[in-house]
């Protein structure tokens, strides 16, 4: 018996420790403004992940948010964008809007970010491009320790 097609969860690259504190002796010592893979954006399931730093942790986070989404929630979801510099901030942008859906997977994804991470800023779901002014809604959010100003 054959196994479903199922692809590979992507890998994240991440750069080596001395090139991480490098750049951030740059930066005045602001670790969180450094990116720590080579790419901001990966796909998976058709998903885009995208990380305003280029963080491999929040690619990585994301990734988690995708892997726990059934089929039928990741049809419905276009990309998750996280906010590097408001810390764990997600935004998600749906292909087709549907308000029920998007509190649930607002509270689904919130609930990964606080099993897998610190927690998140907030999760926001929107109707097509997150700027694009159509409708949305957010969620709080819930976070367990401190993050970088």
């Amino acid at each position: 018996m054959s196994q479903p097609n199922q692809d590979p969860r992507p890998t994240i690259p991440t750069h080596e420790r001395e090139v991480i504190d490098a750049e951030a002796r740059k930066m005045n010592g602001r670790h969180d403004k450094v990116s720590t893979t080579t790419f901001s954006t990966s796909v998976w399931y058709g998903i885009a992940v995208n990380s305003r730093y280029s963080d491999a942790a929040e690619l990585e986070l994301m990734l988690d948010m995708v892997e726990a989404m059934t089929p039928a929630e990741r049809s419905m979801v276009q990309r998750i964008y996280c906010d590097s510099k408001r810390g764990n901030d997600f935004a998600v942008e749906l292909r087709t809007w549907n308000e029920q859906f998007a509190w649930a997977i607002a509270q689904k994804l919130g609930d990964v970010a606080c099993e897998k991470s610190q927690g998140h800023s907030g999760v926001s779901i929107h109707d097509g491009e997150v700027f694009g002014g159509g409708k949305s809604i957010q969620i709080d959010g819930d976070v367990a320790g401190d993050y970088p100003d």
